[in-house]
């Protein structure tokens, strides 16, 4: 199954597929701090994505994920680039409304 990520604007975003996006979390839940990405991981959305993406640049200068989930990270950064600062991401089954 695949995940999306939700925007503020109703686009839904390709994220990863499950396993990827798990691998992803046990690369968060490495980190030292973070709080917003642990949020995203943990509770499945974030705001404001400018803080997130920040975030998300720091953990990857502290600890450098590898193999399939540094493929899904470097993916979520891309997608988080490309949406206004102050907008809020929610991850999806691409299913609900």
């Amino acid at each position: 199954m695949s995940l999306y990520l939700h925007t503020d604007n109703d686009e839904q975003l390709p994220l990863a597929s499950n396993a990827g996006w798990g691998l992803v979390g046990d690369w968060i839940e490495g980190l030292k701090g973070q709080s917003l990405l642990k949020r995203l991981w943990r509770d499945g959305w974030a705001e404001p994505v400018g803080e997130l993406r920040s975030q998300l640049a720091n953990a990857i200068r502290e600890d450098i994920p590898v193999g399939d989930a540094a493929h899904t990270v470097k993916e979520l950064y891309t997608v988080l680039m490309s949406l206004p600062t102050d907008s809020a991401v929610v991850v999806s089954d691409g299913m609900s409304e």
